[in-house]
């Protein structure tokens, strides 16, 4: 019997397996695994680098979260950041919690043609991106509405030219308003999130990438 280590990454596509021990053995086996050679393709799809919307903590130092969350120890922190890239939208499941809707999973999304992971999808329109958000946080989150605006030809946010999605989850409730997040001509390149068991998502933030856009 020969045994190894290995780990699978899903973030890439199609998804790659990297042997990650040196091998032991129980008996006599007359060859053993060894480190190979990557093919051509393996070290293209490497070099390109894993799906921004499948990378969840990869970029812990690019753009900023808003607004800042700290870690709680009871939740599962998921960040994902298209450092050169731009939020569109969001992939989502609603539940409920404490007799509100609220999100139970999210998934950022970057690009119009991306396979959808949640159930219901929220997107900017063609030639749009996510500009902001407002959220409902009444100890957690329990909604949040995506702001867009028009992405012009060099690159900026118009944010004259912009509308709101739909709430997802709850909106807030009568005599409650609700938190802006970024909203300010920044590029928004993800999100930050965290998530209570499955049951519900604590915390939420906008990734901006920390430039103003004048």
């Amino acid at each position: 019997m020969e045994m190894y280590a290995i780990r699978k990454e899903d973030s890439y596509e199609p998804s790659m397996t990297f042997m990650v021990s040196n091998s032991v053995v129980m008996g006599k086996m007359k060859t053993i695994s060894k480190a190979r050679d990557w093919t051509t393709e393996e070290i293209a799809q490497y070099v390109k680098g894993p799906l921004a919307y499948k990378n969840v903590n990869g970029y812990p130092a690019v753009g900023e979260d808003v607004p800042a969350l700290t870690a709680h120890p009871q939740m599962l922190v998921s960040r994902y950041v298209s450092p050169e890239g731009r939020l569109l939208g969001l992939d989502y499941s609603v539940g409920d919690w404490h007799k509100r809707n609220c999100m139970v999973r999210l998934a950022p999304v970057f690009a119009a043609d991306q396979p959808k992971q949640n159930t219901v999808r929220s997107l900017a329109r063609k030639g749009y991106a996510v500009a902001g958000a407002e959220a409902f946080i009444d100890g957690e989150t329990y909604g949040v509405r995506l702001l867009f605006a028009r992405v012009n030809p060099d690159d900026t946010l118009d944010m004259k030219d912009s509308y709101t999605g739909e709430w997802i989850g709850s909106a807030p409730d009568q005599g409650k308003k609700a938190t802006t997040l970024v909203n300010d001509g920044r590029r928004v390149i993800g999100i930050n999130y965290h998530a209570h068991s499955g049951a519900y998502i604590g915390k939420f933030a906008l990734v901006a990438d920390g430039k103003v856009n004048k």
